[in-house]
């Protein structure tokens, strides 16, 4: 190894800056006293921090002279972690999305699928630590808590708003979601209750239900939004289309619900009615409106339960 060189700063924390003053890059080994004290520390390609008495026991400042030798950092790793299968490297915070995604393809490409990348902390804390693959979380979501995720996250996404699943997950795990992911999560929510009740209403053929929900501020934005059931796809004109609800379907229009909007299996209330012949009376309602005569069956977006519950991982990077 080279010679040491101390770099001042405190008691270690995940956004310690990236880089000194020299390009060097600053990360954070957790290990046993075997992976820490013995022989094969000595091969690492990052050198170990002489100012190490600001870290607590079991960790240790490294100091990687370029990032050109990450590869061989990891390589280094990944064989360590055969010693101590707990150990763990972390990246400072505030490494650039570039940066992230060049990290997170090194572990897959170096690590033979014996290492993988995770990232933990909120916005600007938020860091990538390096572990051996099967290392257990701290904490699991509940089935709640991943539907409540999940959804957030989507609606986030949908507002431009810069989140990642992840980052939604651990923000409730810790009781810490922000002021503005909270509305969205209220705000949504309620839109869906008044949807799903709509649409029950249309069922049931329940007029006074139906009355006092579009009689409503709220529920008249719901008409007029044209959002649909998120976990069963179903559109409220598309619901009074199927069911030829002819009343219902002619007091949404007269609502202002959009007649050429998809529902979440892409298709336009007129396809729904088209769908089911004996519904010529609720195509014509809806051509008379102004319904697209040939709108395309666009892919669907709709999820089922089971998605919802267990929604697939994205790239954190």
């Amino acid at each position: 190894m080279g010679k040491r060189r101390s770099i001042k700063h405190n008691k270690w924390t995940p956004h310690t800056n990236e880089a000194d003053e020299h390009g060097v890059i600053i990360l954070k080994l957790t290990a046993s006293k075997e992976f820490l004290q013995g022989d094969f520390l000595a091969e690492c390609p990052a050198m170990p921090d002489v100012a190490n008495d600001g870290v607590p026991d079991g960790a240790m400042t490294l100091l990687l002279n370029s990032s050109a030798d990450l590869g061989s950092l990891l390589t280094w790793f990944r064989e360590g972690s055969d010693i101590d299968p707990k150990a763990t490297l972390a990246f400072p915070a505030n490494l650039s999305k570039l940066q992230r995604a060049k990290i997170h393809g090194l572990v897959k490409s170096v690590g033979l699928g014996s290492l993988e990348s995770v990232s933990a902390g909120i916005g600007d804390d938020r860091f990538i630590s390096i572990v051996r693959s099967g290392t257990p979380r701290a904490n699991e979501l509940t089935s709640i808590q991943q539907h409540k995720s999940f959804w957030i996250y989507r609606w986030a996404k949908s507002a431009h708003m810069r989140v990642s699943r992840d980052e939604v997950a651990e923000m409730l795990l810790k009781d810490a979601l922000p002021e503005d992911l909270e509305q969205l999560w209220v705000e949504g929510s309620a839109q869906q209750k008044l949807i799903i009740m709509l649409c029950q209403a249309i069922v049931e053929d329940d007029a006074a239900v139906f009355k006092d929900i579009i009689a409503s501020d709220e529920g008249l934005g719901v008409v007029r939004s044209g959002n649909y059931d998120l976990l069963t796809g179903r559109g409220i004109l598309h619901c009074a289309a199927r069911e030829g609800r002819l009343d219902f379907v002619e007091k949404l229009i007269k609502a202002g619900a959009p007649v050429d909007a998809p529902d979440g299996h892409g298709l336009t209330a007129l396809q729904v009615s088209r769908q089911h012949p004996e519904q010529c009376e609720a195509e014509s309602i809806l051509l008379r409106a102004g319904a697209c005569d040939n709108s395309p069956n666009e892919v669907p977006v709709y999820l089922t339960p089971s998605e919802v519950a267990l929604p697939s991982k994205d790239d954190d990077v």
